[in-house]
């Protein structure tokens, strides 16, 4: 599982994806109150689309081309 680079670049994917909604602030408001990724329900709604997809994709790893496939539609959503 973890014999290809493919597999350490997901997990990082999966950390980031998981991580930054709760780390890294979107924007600032007119108030100058800071926005996060979780205040916004779809921006979240990606990001844990994002970490789940990656996280399936890792366990795919003896059926490569459904492991290509999830990771194609993961470069999209991420797009």
């Amino acid at each position: 599982m973890i014999q290809r680079i493919q597999t350490l670049y997901l997990i990082v994917v999966t950390f980031c994806a998981g991580a930054l909604p709760f780390i890294l602030s979107l924007w600032k408001s007119v108030e100058e109150i800071e926005v996060y990724a979780q205040d916004n329900l779809m921006v979240f709604t990606a990001f844990v689309v994002i970490s789940a997809l990656s996280l399936i994709s890792i366990f795919l790893f003896k059926k490569r081309q459904n492991q290509f496939v999830v990771n194609r539609l993961n470069m999209i959503l991420n797009l």
